[in-house]
């Protein structure tokens, strides 16, 4: 993950990773599930104000630190670490199946 933010949706592969319940039970102002397959993480009350650094490191330690990024670093810099098992299956085209892809259309003059 690049960083916490006042408001972050964690997907399935997340809930897979970090565990549905301790997701729920991340220190911080807010937690709740949106349907089965995602839970919503308020970092801070205030959507209008940064979040605290001791906040975010806090969130980062209890989920997992090797999980986020650190220190204002890009997420290119990381070579390492933690990543949650994307399913791309249902995204990635099948060889079998003809791709259509969308055309750009220009207005005739």
């Amino acid at each position: 993950m690049p960083n916490i933010t006042w408001g972050t949706i964690f997907g399935e592969p997340y809930i897979n990773m970090f565990g549905k319940e301790k997701l729920l039970n991340t220190p911080c102002y807010k937690t709740e599930t949106i349907g089965e397959k995602a839970v919503f993480l308020q970092a801070s009350e205030s959507i209008f104000n940064p979040v605290e650094e001791n906040i975010k490191n806090k969130i980062k330690k209890y989920l997992d630190e090797d999980a986020f990024v650190w220190g204002g670093k890009d997420y290119r810099s990381y070579k390492t670490g933690k990543v949650p098992e994307f399913d791309f299956s249902e995204i990635l085209y099948d060889k079998a199946k003809l791709i259509i892809e969308p055309q750009v259309k220009t207005r005739q003059r």
